[in-house]
């Protein structure tokens, strides 16, 4: 009986747990990270809205370098898709809901066949470089879990996002100075073929 009554207790402060977690916490969260990349948007803007490129600098690939990824509707712009199942990132499937060039790439996220969580891309170009914040806005309703995930929603992802833009900033920057250098090379072969024919 003593053990009965300790189980009691344990689910009763379990179920308290949770309706307070109902009660006090929010039921949609959003997190979100920041960086200055050293390219035009437009650079910035292939690399996101081509799922192909997430390959080069998601965070998650590099956590799971085995993990299948399998794409729908070309995998770049509005309404393409990619899912991924893989040992450590578990499956999901990341969808682009919207596609606004080289300033806004909305997207829907499902984790193990849950969706409710949605990532927002916004660009803003200055002066040659890109103000990129990327986010997660999670929606978890009335389900008492998905709300206690939420309260540790920017802890657990911010580090991945801040590694991602990294990455995705590096590539940009390279990508751009392999344009430059292209036009440069352009230039100079057009202006030596005026050259000569003065």
């Amino acid at each position: 009986m003593k053990l009965l009554k300790v189980l009691l207790w344990i689910v009763g402060i379990v179920v308290v747990i949770a309706g307070g977690l109902l009660l006090f916490t929010d039921s949609e969260t959003t997190m979100s990270r920041t960086a200055v990349v050293e390219a035009p948007a437009d650079i910035v803007f292939a690399q996101v809205n081509d799922l192909h490129n997430w390959n080069d600098w998601s965070p998650w690939k590099e956590m799971d370098p085995e993990m299948k990824v399998e794409y729908q509707n070309g995998g770049v712009g509005k309404d393409a898709s990619y899912t991924w199942k893989g040992e450590e990132v578990g499956s999901g499937k990341l969808t682009i809901l919207e596609s606004t060039p080289n300033t806004y790439i909305k997207t829907a996220l499902e984790f193990d066949g849950r969706g409710g969580s949605f990532g927002g891309w916004n660009l803003e170009e200055k002066e040659g470089q890109t103000v990129v914040t990327w986010s997660m806005t999670s929606v978890a309703g009335m389900d008492p879990l998905g709300r206690a995930f939420n309260l540790f929603l920017d802890g657990m992802l911010g580090p991945d996002f801040e590694k991602g833009l990294a990455k995705l900033s590096k590539i940009s920057k390279d990508l751009y100075a392999q344009r430059q250098q292209e036009m440069e090379t352009e230039l100079a072969i057009e202006t030596g073929e005026e050259g000569a024919e003065k």
